[in-house]
């Protein structure tokens, strides 16, 4: 058996278990193989980890054109901060993470981002990749959705 957000082991024991998730429970008394439960992850996790996420979220994806004739690893760098709160919402005010993809040649590539556990409000967004020159500033609404890139051959752009 396996919960959304949570791993499940087993062991073979008598009990009377509840499961508490989301809202909803369910009991269960009887000798029976009874799912260990645990949080995904090491507590740091949030978004995917299982840990319940207290903010908001901005994605998106990084554009670009590849020349040559080989597929190639493009990482890019999104990093952002607040530049004015909206609503009293937790989350985080700056972030810094980084995306990978192997995209085949051609125009207008994507590299697909998502950033979680933000603060709500107008947002700072940079970027830059192994492969092209930064893109940003760029304003953002999170939550919302943001597209950055150089593809095109527009030079550096960013919207929405």
């Amino acid at each position: 058996m396996t919960l959304p957000r949570f791993n499940a082991g087993t062991s073979l024991y008598k009990t009377s278990v509840h499961y508490h998730l989301m809202g909803a429970s369910a009991e269960a008394d009887a000798e029976i193989i009874l799912p260990q439960l645990r949080p995904i992850g090491d507590g740091g996790d949030r978004g995917d980890g299982g840990i319940q996420v207290v903010g908001s979220t901005l994605s998106g994806s990084f554009g670009l054109d590849l020349r040559g004739t080989q597929s190639t690893s493009v990482t890019v760098r999104i990093e952002g901060c607040v530049r004015q709160q909206a609503g009293a919402g937790g989350g985080a005010a700056h972030f810094s993470q980084t995306f990978s993809s192997v995209l085949s040649p051609g125009p207008d590539k994507r590299v697909p981002f998502v950033i979680r556990d933000l603060q709500s409000g107008s947002w700072d967004v940079f970027a830059s990749s192994n492969v092209t020159g930064p893109v940003g500033p760029c304003g953002a609404s999170v939550p919302g959705i943001l597209y950055l890139g150089v593809e095109g051959g527009r030079g550096p752009h960013c919207g929405v």
